[in-house]
């Protein structure tokens, strides 16, 4: 049975949630940034170290959220969910980031903060650490995981 009606207006709905998620991001007033994440992405400039961000999210919202924490700009390449045919939990994400750089699995570290992302990390055959969150607790407890972004710069030290 379903409850939500046609495919169209569920499409539609999609639509407009996110339509006010995105509005609610431009008005919110405070910082939505992880503990560590200024002082990571200032070492790996300053390394010289490139930088990707391969999310699921919608390349419009990465945009937003990137601009309004002042960091788009530590970051070399930027992929989203639209840029791939398969979503995390498979590594096609990561594998396109890497290859944008034409590096080797070897050279690449992946950050992670998400149940499928930390599965897509594992199945990418790259060195991978899962930053800790709240929510993990619930739901699994992760190898190769670090407390904030903080600690991944003494993990690449």
């Amino acid at each position: 049975m379903n409850l939500l009606g046609s495919l169209d207006k569920v499409k539609s709905l999609r639509k407009d949630l996110e339509a006010d998620r995105i509005e609610s991001l431009k008005s919110y007033r405070g910082s939505i940034k992880k503990e560590g994440l200024d002082d990571l992405l200032e070492f790996l400039r300053a390394e010289k170290i490139k930088c990707a961000l391969a999310s699921s999210n919608d390349r419009k919202k990465i945009d937003l959220l990137l601009k309004k924490e002042n960091i788009y700009d530590f970051f070399d390449f930027i992929i989203s969910g639209e840029n791939v045919e398969k979503s995390k939990p498979d590594p096609e994400i990561f594998v396109k980031a890497k290859d944008a750089f034409e590096f080797s699995n070897e050279e690449c570290l992946i950050l992670e903060d998400s149940y499928n992302g930390y599965k897509a990390a594992q199945k990418s055959a790259m060195d991978y650490l899962i930053i800790h969150d709240s929510s993990f607790d619930k739901y699994f407890s992760a190898d190769r995981e670090v407390d904030n972004l903080r600690s991944v710069i003494a993990y690449i030290k």
